[in-house]
């Protein structure tokens, strides 16, 4: 009988309900995780939940990956008074829609990777009494992890710290990571249609978040003009309309797929979303980060100062620091060939992956 049930949990096809929605930072990582799943458990079904923000339908589309997308498009407590109504009965209808998607689908276990397009399958899981996880990708536990956590729902966490969950209360998995090729430099750059062959010089990436930041761009402008700098070549990327080159400023058009860009990047300047220091990381380009003071309890000003503390790079604050410590900062940021042998390298994919995936099914755990 025992053989028999090992044989079957084996063949037995799981159902993983994963909701993430909001912005990049959520969606990435369930969507790398997901990757993950269908390279080392193929039997598994995944379906996606998201929110109704344009943003979020572009990045799933992006993966090839068509999510039920729920009413919803930000959080109910902010806003007009029209527009907190009008979210309040955009997460009742998305609560309702997981609760029928639910029963219908029989999901195995309900994986949440923040924004608020959570909440909605969280509340259904719950009636339902299916199982239901958070990974929370901050440094600072968002409002839906701290929610699902005082529900009972096992958090795992991108970093060592999670501030406002007591130290046993997560478990430290790691940021799943996407899986890109590092490419030659020379394919990188034809990748990116940019015109003539490619430069010599330091190459310096450029990011603002999925949402773009006007600040890091001109910032990126500022330091280009700068004698020390005219022969390095900066990446920004967010740009409207086609990839174009000015001076030694290359503006490029939004992309998901980061591979030619990781793969050209000798350093970056970069806002401070957990996945993205993750992807960072995990491509070893050593950075300075800028934290959105404007992020929801100043969680990535607690990104930023884990990623300096572990020396990954350094940290620049837009309203206390000048420009001149941005140029010597960048000026100082180590080697690749440094950083590849300072032994401070992240866990890989694979070993995040199979945290979270040995979280949600520990051994022995049956399908419903």
């Amino acid at each position: 009988m025992g053989l028999e049930k090992s044989l079957r949990e084996k063949t037995e096809h799981r159902k993983l309900a994963i909701a993430a929605g909001g912005t990049g930072g959520h969606i990435v990582p369930a969507v790398a995780f997901a990757q993950w799943v269908n390279l080392y458990h193929d039997n598994t079904r995944i379906r996606f939940y998201c929110g109704s923000r344009p943003l979020e339908k572009e990045i799933f589309s992006s993966e090839n990956i068509l999510p039920k997308v729920l009413p919803i498009d930000g959080s109910p407590l902010s806003g007009t008074m029209f527009r907190r109504v009008m979210r309040f009965s955009g997460l009742s209808v998305s609560t309702l829609i997981c609760l029928t998607d639910f029963l219908s689908w029989k999901p195995d276990a309900v994986l949440l990777f923040g924004g608020y397009s959570s909440l909605p399958a969280l509340f259904a899981a719950r009636a339902l009494k299916i199982p239901v996880y958070v990974h929370e990708q901050n440094a600072v536990a968002g409002k839906v992890t701290r929610l699902a956590a005082s529900r009972g729902a096992p958090v795992f966490s991108g970093w060592s710290k999670c501030a406002g969950l007591d130290s046993g209360k997560f478990t430290h998995t790691g940021i799943p990571t996407r899986l890109f090729k590092r490419l030659p430099p020379e394919d990188a750059w034809l990748k990116l249609n940019c015109e003539g062959s490619l430069p010599e010089g330091r190459k310096v990436l450029v990011l603002g978040g999925s949402l773009a930041s006007s600040t890091i761009s001109k910032l990126a402008q500022q330091l280009a003009e700068m004698p020390p700098f005219r022969s390095w070549l900066f990446f920004v990327l967010g740009s409207e309309g086609a990839t174009k080159r000015i001076k030694n400023v290359i503006y490029v058009s939004r992309t998901w797929d980061m591979s030619p860009l990781y793969s050209l990047a000798d350093c970056a300047i970069s806002r401070g979303g957990a996945s993205t220091l993750a992807e960072l990381v995990s491509f070893e380009i050593p950075s300075i980060v800028v934290p959105w003071k404007k992020a929801a309890d100043d969680h990535q000003s607690e990104n930023a100062k884990i990623f300096s503390e572990m020396g990954y790079g350094y940290t620049w604050e837009e309203d206390s620091d000048n420009l001149e410590t941005l140029a010597d900062r960048l000026y100082e940021l180590p080697s690749l060939e440094a950083r590849a042998s300072s032994g401070h390298l992240a866990q890989g994919p694979s070993c995040v992956g199979k945290a979270i995936w040995n979280g949600v099914f520990p051994e022995g755990r049956c399908c419903r």
